[in-house]
């Protein structure tokens, strides 16, 4: 700014907030688009590739490739580096997968690798703006969902529109691994990998509650008015939200699925909540639908069918440590997202195989009177999550419900057989972390007293 430049305050307003001056990606594709100045670009995400790592002068830096396309269907590539990167990943992780995501990255910087054009974040200069509530990003939604609604209208399909993110990096790695029993010792709030198997899933506490449509939280009926009615002569219904902060002044309360199941994997079981948006992306429903269907049925069971048929499939499962979890020590978690890629779930259960071998490994290092002490502490690992012979038998109940409902895919349900190895359900008092373990029989054969007992054959 020149040292006698003067201010003064505008009336009339013009142009954009941010003043954007977007590129189209024609010119970017055609190469007449300048490479000598920073340029704006605005386009929905279509496909976010692996993050890469380069390292210079000492320092590592971190990068991702981002696929964009705009409302004529031209495709250009997007390179963030570092921060930027983190903040689109931070945003894609606690989206629904499919969600349309609009970009503005505006001062970027355009260049050319192998005959494919790149436009790249520029240090601090670059403005990265995702989803904003801006009127340019707002526009272009509009008019991306009216383009798909004419195709779909007139036979011509829809366009590549939703986002493709790769599970890979989600699950493998931008977020921490860790086993059932580890993840009450996390003291931050932050996502989890987990992998297990569906266990069981709770039925007694319900799967879905009448939520408000404004903040999700419960509803209730507030005390009917006995003086008001509707225009079919019928009591008047008046629905209250119980979050005191909810901005609704009339509820109108809509079904949201909360579905509580355990998890086990090797080390032990954990207690996680599937919600609406990644249960309508598992089951193809609205909770609407879903709630619907259960109920037409007329079905004496206490779940969906789609509900049992979880129980002995193994997922990898993206959960969330809350302030909530930490700050009241609530051990039942929420699922962010969860997939049964096989190839995903393989590449996470090596972190059990790997440790088992680091681990015996250390203990055959061990002297001979450390590792008796050690090999206690290891078969009471799973003595960390507390369950009952009465779970366990509602487990088993909802594997034969499973079986009998996917017999025509053979699921092998084997859980029974697992659990069984973990806890002995003949003896409760055995699976206490309160009480100590009783002896077992097999303990008591050492004992010189112990005598078997041999039945009585009737004559």
């Amino acid at each position: 700014m020149h040292y006698n430049t003067k201010i003064v305050r505008s009336v009339n307003t013009f142009g954009t907030c941010y003043g954007f001056s977007f590129t189209d990606f024609k010119s970017i594709n055609d190469r007449t688009a300048p490479e000598t100045h920073t340029i704006d670009i605005i386009g929905s995400i279509i496909k976010i590739h692996e993050k890469n790592t380069s390292e210079k002068n000492g320092k590592q830096y971190e990068r991702r490739t981002v696929e964009l396309q705009d409302l004529e269907d031209n495709i250009i590539y997007m390179t963030l580096w570092d921060n930027y990167e983190n903040k689109l990943i931070k945003y894609i992780s606690n989206v629904p997968a499919g969600t349309k995501v609009i970009v503005i990255l505006q001062f970027g910087n355009l260049q050319w690798f192998g005959g494919k054009n790149n436009v790249n974040t520029t240090y601090d200069i670059t403005r990265l703006l995702i989803n904003d509530d801006i009127q340019e990003i707002s526009t272009f939604k509009n008019r991306l969902i009216e383009k798909q609604q004419n195709q779909n209208s007139s036979g011509l399909g829809r366009s590549s529109s939703t986002l493709f993110y790769s599970l890979h990096d989600d699950f493998l790695v931008d977020h921490m691994f860790k086993k059932a029993t580890e993840v009450n010792q996390v003291r931050e709030p932050k996502p989890v990998i987990i992998v297990g198997t569906i266990a069981y899933v709770e039925e007694h506490t319900g799967w879905y509650y009448e939520g408000c449509t404004t903040c999700t939280k419960k509803v209730y009926i507030k005390s009917p008015n006995n003086n008001e009615a509707n225009t079919d002569g019928e009591q008047k219904v008046e629905w209250k939200c119980i979050n005191t902060d909810c901005p609704a002044e009339y509820v109108t309360p809509t079904p949201r699925l909360k579905i509580e199941m355990r998890v086990e994997d090797a080390s032990g079981i954990i207690s996680i909540t599937l919600f609406g948006r990644e249960a309508q992306r598992i089951f193809k429903k609205t909770p609407k639908e879903f709630v619907e269907k259960h109920l037409k049925d007329g079905s004496n069971k206490l779940l969906p069918d789609d509900l049992y048929a979880l129980v002995g499939r193994k997922y990898a499962f993206k959960i969330d440590i809350t302030e909530f979890n930490l700050k009241h020590t609530y051990e039942v978690y929420g699922i962010n997202k969860m997939t049964d890629d096989q190839t995903i779930i393989h590449e996470l259960e090596k972190n059990f195989h790997d440790e088992q071998a680091g681990d015996s490994a250390s203990l055959n290092n061990m002297p001979v009177h450390q590792q008796s002490k050690q090999k206690d502490i290891v078969s009471s690992y799973s003595e960390n999550i507390t369950t009952t012979a009465t779970v366990i038998k509602s487990v088993e109940k909802q594997q034969c419900v499973a079986a009998e409902y996917e017999n025509h895919n053979s699921v092998n349900v084997n859980l029974k057989r697992n659990l069984r190895d973990i806890y002995d359900v003949d003896d409760p008092a055995n699976v206490s972390t309160s009480k100590a373990r009783t002896a077992t029989i097999s303990q008591n054969k050492l004992n010189s007293n112990f005598k078997l007992l041999t039945p009585k054959i009737e004559k």
